[in-house]
């Protein structure tokens, strides 16, 4: 069982290391969407060289690398850089994708609503290494995104719980940015952003 912290407009629950989610929701945590390490670490423990002996959820997946027409390079690396870390999301189902190349993103602006059936629904999409305009040294490009877009079950705001990936400390807090430091070696960071 994980410690959890509680900040201000966002609670971090208890992780049960299921792998099933498993969380408990509440309209007092605030959640409309995760763009964080953690999340492309997690997407990452899908892989066949999870070293994690917790038992993964089957749901229908995109190949990892494999983004979407036109969204960027990708990143070719399947290790598993994080085994046994937590989903960030307490409640599923979740869902993966893009932020950016679906309805409501930047990239599709004649679709203007993050709250499109297509945002909420299967395939899980990998965007890790997206195109961005900032340094990724793990891209092929040497730019793109820097972590995995996860949407909750629904567009409801307020309602759904982030789940911190291992025990740690909230280190950061912004205005749309969450750190968390695992207090074991190798001392991850955790990003949550748009949270």
């Amino acid at each position: 069982m994980r410690a959890f912290a509680l900040i201000p407009l966002l609670l971090f629950a208890a992780c049960d290391q299921t792998g099933t989610g498993g969380g408990t929701s509440s309209s007092s945590a605030s959640s409309s969407s995760s763009e964080s390490s953690a999340a492309s670490s997690s997407s990452a423990a899908s892989s066949s060289e999870s070293s994690s002996s917790i038992a993964l959820p089957d749901f229908p997946h995109d190949p990892a690398t494999q983004l979407a027409a036109g969204s960027g390079s990708g990143y070719t690396d399947l290790s598993n850089w994080a085994p046994g870390i937590c989903f960030p999301l307490a409640d599923t189902p979740a869902y993966a994708n893009s932020q950016v190349y679906r309805p409501g993103g930047s990239a599709r602006p004649s679709e203007p609503s993050q709250c499109a059936t297509e945002n909420y629904s299967y395939p899980w999409q990998d965007n890790f290494c997206e195109s961005r305009s900032w340094s990724n040294p793990l891209c092929t490009s040497g730019q793109g995104h820097q972590g995995q877009d996860i949407r909750p079950k629904t567009c409801k705001s307020n309602l759904y719980w982030a789940v911190a990936p291992e025990d740690g400390v909230v280190t950061q807090m912004g205005s749309m940015t969450v750190a968390i430091t695992g207090n074991a070696p190798p001392h991850r960071v955790y990003r949550y952003l748009h949270i």
